[in-house]
């Protein structure tokens, strides 16, 4: 699992997270990776659906596509 736990922990302490499409979305892989996988998914529609304009909308949207 490596350091994803600690990533996980970090990215909470990121104020105004939610308004930065990359951050939202670092933190949708960091939750896959250490099995949170619904949260993941949570976090790369959040992206799709506030940022649809963003590079990171479109990527959130192909991994998805994969699952």
């Amino acid at each position: 699992m490596g350091n994803y736990a600690e990533a996980s922990n970090n990215m909470q302490l990121i104020t105004n997270r939610e308004n930065n499409p990359e951050t939202v979305f670092l933190e949708a892989l960091i939750s896959q990776e250490i099995g949170e996988d619904e949260q993941a998914k949570s976090l790369f529609q959040f992206v799709i659906n506030e940022f649809p304009q963003n590079d990171y909308a479109n990527y959130a949207k192909n991994i998805l596509k994969e699952e």
